[in-house]
This record gives structure tokens, C-alpha cells and sequence, in this order.
């Protein structure tokens, strides 16, 4: 049954250059009431100060949306890795020009070449503008060699139009709805990754079968070892078994480890790599079941390699309840993972009409986003 959705919530998209290559994120209030309610900029402020921004940065450029709060409290919360996004109403504060003096960075959000943000084009770092305007081509000319922002884009062919139109970086998702799905072309290793998950997946796993999972691949052995070595896992003596290693990283470590490897050939591997266990944790948190973990994982590698769901269903060899939830996104773990993955889309009408509360799924994925990032050095 669909919930009334009534908070504002933040989401995060990521953007790219021409290339392909991940450049960095930017932060964006949707709300029920509009963008320009009092109460969201009272909402996005509280996230500000709630959530780690340097953590959500990973050490790109952020595009964070200004408010009168965030302008006054800059010296606190923001570091060289942020931009500051100016929606037009914000252009003309009387704060905004100290700060730039003080080599805090904007960028002009909504930008459409009005006489003011030509004007302010002499200091902004970036402009941001609408990747479906239709005039596109001429808004772009108007910045001349300041760097623009594309946003919003809903298909590939939305991409490839703002990057044809000039835009040095354009908004991207992991799947558009014309792009095609195809069963993977999976080597060895990866292949042994999947049957390591459908051995995990049984309830309960056993450990001689985790081990030999393990050990038929040096390379899946070796990552495991590695983890289990490391410095995030604090041990007196170093592990030399695979199957002691297996007993100590656990179910859901070696499933990270498992999909680490699967998204780690990947040209944005560390940037896939935290969108999936993300939603992982995410639809984990949320449901508060291990499984929800296992659907996760899936879900996100799908739509990371573009793998049609009912294959890698079958391929992982998942128990029913998992692969109903993914292809058929049923009951509560169904509802789940097809909610932190609107989430992450930017549609918060939808997790609603799912039946769960959209600001419950924001801040569950928030903090997921925060919390696996610690995890991304000892995997990759």
C-alpha cells in the first residue's frame, strides 16, 4: 500500500566527462513541496550537518546546493573538494563574493545565460544546466571557457546530445532504458565468483563447500587471503588456509569480496564497486536480513554490467527467495531493493508508491554510502 511521502530528501548523482571516466557527484533536495519550500532548505541543511560531505566527495569535486545556512557555516563544512551550487535566488548574497575571495568555488546552478550569471561567469568554477533544453547548443556557447555541467539526462541519447553540444561533464546512471541487456561474456575468476555467491546463498552454507568455492580460483583465493590479512582485520598471526581465511572473513565479506572482483575489470571499478555495496547495505539495513545483502549485490552488479536479472539469477544460482525479489520485486525484500534503486534513480514518488517512506530509504542509503566507502581500500 502506498505511503503519503512528506520529507524532502537528498540524493546523490554522479557525473562524468566526455571519456566516461567518473569526475564527481553533485547533491540534489527533492521534495514533495517544491525546491523552493523554506522547509527544504531547512531539511538540506540538516543533512549538511548530519552527513560526512568529504565522505560522499571520495576525493572528487561535489557539487553541493547552497543555502543562506550553508553559506554562513562554509568555513565548517566545506573542504577544497566542494563546489557550491548557486540557484539564481542565492546569485546576489552578499556572502557569496567573500567566500569566493576566500577560494570557496561556485557553480551557477539552473543556469540559462541571464544577464547576472553572464556576469558571475568571470569567477564560477562550473555552470550547470539542463541537459533536455532544447537550446541546449546555444545556452552551452553562452559560458564560453567555463566549464559546464550537463544534469537530468534520461536516456544515452540524452548523454550523447549534451556532450555533442559542448558540456564537459553530463550527469550518468549505470542503466538508461535504451540500453540493452546481454548475458556476460564471464572468465574464470568471474564465473567462480557467482558460484561462490550460490554456495554462500544456501542456508546454511557449509564451510568445506565455501573453501573449495574459494580454492578453485588462485586469483578468488588470493583476494580472500589479502582480506583477511589485512589491516581491517585484526588478527596476531597472519592466515595461510584458505578455508580458516573463509571461516574468518564470514558470509558477508566474502560476498563483497566476490562482487569486488566481478566490478573490479571495470574502467570505473572503485566507483561500481561503491554503488554496489551501497545498495547492498542499503537494502540490508532496511530489511534487516542477510539476504536483503545477497539481493543487493545482485541487483546492483545487473545493473552495473548490464546483465539481464533473470540470467544472473539463474547464473548465481540464488535461492528462490532471492531471485523473486529480484526479478519479480515482491514482498519485503522485493519492495526493498526496487526502492534504494529509485533512490538512487532520483524518483522518491516511487518508493512511495511501494509502500515504504522515502526519507527511511534516503538516509538507510546515506549512511550505506558512508559506511562502505571505508571498506573500498582493502578491496581494490
Amino acid at each position: 500500500m502506498a505511503v503519503e511521502w512528506q520529507m524532502p530528501v537528498l540524493v546523490r548523482y554522479r557525473f562524468a566527462d566526455p571519456s566516461g571516466q567518473v569526475a564527481g557527484y553533485g547533491l540534489r533536495m527533492a521534495s514533495p513541496h517544491g525546491t523552493d519550500d523554506e522547509a527544504v532548505a531547512d531539511a538540506l541543511d540538516d543533512e549538511y550537518r548530519r552527513t560526512d560531505l568529504t565522505e560522499l566527495a571520495d576525493g572528487r569535486l561535489l557539487c553541493v546546493p547552497a543555502t543562506g545556512a550553508l553559506l554562513a557555516e562554509a568555513a565548517d563544512l566545506l573542504g577544497p573538494e566542494h563546489v557550491v551550487e548557486l540557484p539564481p535566488r542565492l546569485l546576489g548574497n552578499p556572502q557569496v563574493a567573500a567566500l569566493a575571495a576566500q577560494q570557496v568555488r561556485f557553480a551557477l546552478g539552473d543556469y540559462t545565460g541571464t544577464p547576472a550569471q553572464l556576469d558571475a561567469l568571470e569567477w564560477a568554477e562550473m555552470v550547470i544546466v539542463d541537459a533536455e533544453d532544447e537550446h541546449l547548443d546555444e545556452v552551452v556557447a553562452t559560458c564560453g571557457d567555463t566549464c559546464v555541467l550537463a544534469v537530468g539526462p534520461a536516456s544515452r541519447a540524452c548523454v550523447n546530445k549534451a556532450a555533442a553540444a559542448g558540456a564537459g561533464f553530463v550527469e550518468t546512471t549505470w542503466v538508461y532504458p535504451d540500453d540493452p541487456r546481454e548475458p556476460g561474456d564471464l572468465n574464470a575468476v568471474e564465473a567462480q565468483c557467482l558460484t561462490l555467491l550460490a554456495v554462500l546463498d544456501q542456508q546454511p552454507a557449509e564451510p568445506d563447500k565455501v573453501a573449495e568455492a574459494i580454492s578453485a580460483s588462485p586469483e578468488l583465493s588470493v583476494a580472500v587471503l589479502r582480506q583477511v590479512n589485512s589491516s581491517a582485520v585484526a588478527l596476531r598471526h597472519r592466515v595461510d588456509s584458505v578455508r580458516h581465511a573463509a571461516v574468518l572473513a564470514g558470509p558477508r565479506r566474502l560476498r563483497t569480496i566476490a562482487v569486488a572482483e566481478l566490478s573490479g575489470s571495470r574502467q570505473d571499478g572503485i566507483d561500481a564497486l561503491w554503488a554496489i555495496l551501497a545498495r547492498a547495505r542499503a537494502v540490508a539495513d532496511l530489511t534487516g536480513r542477510e539476504a536483503g545483502y545477497t539481493a543487493g549485490l545482485l541487483s546492483g552488479l545487473a545493473d552495473v554490467r548490464r546483465f539481464p536479472l533473470d540470467w544472473l539469477a539463474t547464473r548465481a544460482g540464488v535461492s528462490p527467495q532471492v531471485s523473486t525479489a529480484l526479478l519479480a520485486r515482491r514482498g519485503s525484500l522485493g519492495a526493498a531493493v526496487a526502492a534504494v534503486a529509485a533512490h538512487e534513480a532520483g524518483y522518491p514518488a516511487d518508493i512511495a508508491a511501494l509502500g515504504m517512506d522515502p526519507w527511511v530509504v534516503s538516509r538507510a542509503w546515506t549512511d550505506a554510502l558512508v559506511e562502505t566507502r571505508a571498506l573500498l581500500p582493502d578491496l581494490t
